[in-house]
């Protein structure tokens, strides 16, 4: 930056750096973020991209991060120093073989250099593999987007999947985003529980693209207004309408509202006043016999697009193909069709963020011509400040019934597996989204009775089907939970075994605790915190280096505390 000669602006999502984009010794640069394009860490990327990559590898590495400072991380640091670091032996091995340790000291921005070079060569090599898969499949380069969202929302569009459909804004688009609601995640009756029998995780295949697939299509047309009573020639509709009653309470229910800044999926729902889709609003009616009031909404009347449903089962059936062959484009398909849906429900960008360099005269002299839209002015140096600014919104046009449209139809998925359980007695403890944890037992049962029902096979591998899907690395035959306990969303503990050999082992999870601060003694962990106590974790002791999205500054932290309680 301290070369740049022209504005720099950012493209951000919360803390994440979605692009960069500037110009550095007179040269255009353009930085992307991967992981939006390709989830999970560097260390997947090897294995996903295996032979399209050219077999590179990463190397085991260690970094003593609470040794470094400002003072040395340039300087050469006496081996008696890392006495403190856990693994010191592994270093000193590293460090040795790249010439990083002489005269018996450690060189410690060699040793940095030379793993950060080989991170960012594994990077651009799977990358590369990335972009010509997906070039020489779909004839689109990545390059030109900012995410696999809006990637796969290119394929989509050159599949035709939106001829006739509209885009909306204003009024219309803000009454639509009050209708929109992610996946159910909750614990059975918003309850701790403490199961001591056995469970099953038992999941949907592909749950958003099964969605898609069982859509009659995108809806066609631009919406029209009704008022108390919903058109009888309605392809699709979303109403505002009040609850009167509701005669079935279930331990999953089907709607929910906001409540203390999080969703709260609740039976408590009369005298309130929602708006829900078609396909939410035929559930709740028909799984809870809600009684309901039509107040006001909108509809369409001209038909479906139903290539949405052909591109996303070509796309399903592909990737299986591929993935029996080993082929990585599987890996590429999968990230498409799970990421489709995300661009369809997108809200506005209401703010950019601006480099300007220069010193402070030009500083200055853009503070106040943009002084009305400005947000904040954080200076980065001497010469350059970060603006964050309101961006105007003269138009911003969604698709987003079309992603109601998604939404609906995978709790619709869910709702009539997990209704059809909780009317069997067979007892579900937990969902996110497109998991549940049910008892073991009650699996063969449900699937009999679902076949019964739908006349559809419930068990299996295609779209719409369930599996059970545990994990536990070495183990053979079933793998269940002999043990769990449940503490809210996105925090829970299940021991696992399996009825081939002795191997045993946990799955944790805890919203914004990283698991590896758990799995020492976890079990006793989540005891206590299901008996009421409250504990505290410093993140810290993963990693003590904090990034300020804000400031675009570096830092260390001493301490970073997060207290839990359930």
């Amino acid at each position: 930056m301290s070369y740049s000669s022209k504005d720099t602006n950012i493209i951000d999502c919360g803390t994440k750096i979605k692009q960069a984009h500037g110009f550095y010794k007179g040269r255009e640069l353009i930085i992307k973020d991967a992981m939006s394009f390709l989830a999970g860490g560097l260390s997947a990327l090897p294995k996903m991209f295996k032979e399209a990559s050219g077999y590179i590898s990463l190397e085991k590495e260690c970094f003593p991060h609470d040794l470094i400072n400002e003072s040395n991380f340039q300087s050469l640091w006496p081996i008696d120093y890392l006495n403190s670091y856990k693994d010191k032996e592994t270093l000193i091995t590293n460090a040795a073989k790249i010439g990083a340790i002489r005269d018996k000291k450690f060189d410690c921005k060699m040793y940095a250099t030379h793993y950060c070079n080989i991170d960012v060569d594994v990077l651009r090599s799977c990358f590369e593999a990335f972009r010509n898969l997906v070039f020489n499949e779909f004839n689109l380069d990545v390059y030109r987007f900012l995410s696999i969202s809006s990637l796969s929302l290119a394929f989509q569009h050159n599949e035709g999947c939106f001829d006739g459909c509209f885009e909306m804004n204003s009024v219309l688009l803000g009454f639509l985003r009050e209708g929109t609601v992610g996946g159910r995640v909750m614990t059975r009756d918003n309850q701790k529980h403490h199961i001591k029998h056995k469970i099953a995780d038992f999941d949907a295949v592909s749950l958003y693209p099964s969605a898609m697939s069982e859509l009659q299509g995108y809806v066609k047309g631009k919406a029209k207004l009704f008022k108390e009573s919903i058109p009888l020639d309605a392809d699709y509709y979303v109403a505002r309408v009040r609850f009167d009653s509701i005669s079935i309470n279930r331990h999953f229910p089907l709607l929910s509202f906001y409540q203390n800044g999080s969703r709260n999926f609740t039976n408590d729902i009369a005298g309130r006043t929602m708006i829900v889709g078609k396909q939410a609003l035929e559930d709740i009616e028909r799984f809870q016999q809600a009684k309901y009031t039509v107040i006001e909404g909108v509809y369409w009347n001209e038909g479906f697009n139903d290539q949405i449903t052909k591109t996303i089962r070509k796309m399903f059936n592909a990737r299986l193909q591929y993935k029996a062959e080993g082929n990585p484009l599987q890996n590429v398909l999968k990230l498409m069709m799970n990421s489709s849906y995300g661009k369809l429900l997108m809200k506005p960008i209401v703010k950019k963020k601006v480099f300007v360099s220069g010193g402070q005269k030009k500083i200055d002299e853009y503070t106040r011509k943009n002084i009305h839209r400005m947000i904040s002015r954080t200076p980065i140096s001497d010469k350059i400040a970060l603006f964050e600014e309101h961006k105007f919104l003269t138009q911003h046009f969604s698709p987003i019934h079309l992603g109601i449209q998604i939404l609906d139809s995978s709790k619709h998925i869910m709702n009539r597996v997990m209704c059809l359980a909780e009317d069997i007695n067979a007892d579900i403890w937990y969902q996110d989204t497109d998991s549940m944890m049910i008892d073991y037992d009650a699996v063969a049962r449900l699937a009999e009775t679902y076949k019964q029902t739908y006349n559809k096979a419930l068990i299996g591998k295609q779209m719409g089907q369930f599996h059970i899907d545990f994990n536990l690395e070495g183990s053979e035959g079933n793998i269940y939970a002999k043990e769990s306990i449940f503490l809210g969303k996105k925090s829970y503990l299940a021991e696992l075994a399996c009825d081939g050999n002795d191997l045993e082992g946990f799955h944790i999870r805890m919203k914004g605790i990283p698991s590896k601060l758990l799995e020492e003694d976890a079990y006793n962990k989540y005891l206590k915190l299901f008996n009421g106590q409250s504990m505290s974790f410093d993140l810290t002791e993963l990693c003590s280096i904090n990034i300020n999205s804000k400031s675009q500054s570096v830092s260390k932290r001493s301490s970073f505390k997060r207290k839990v309680s359930f």
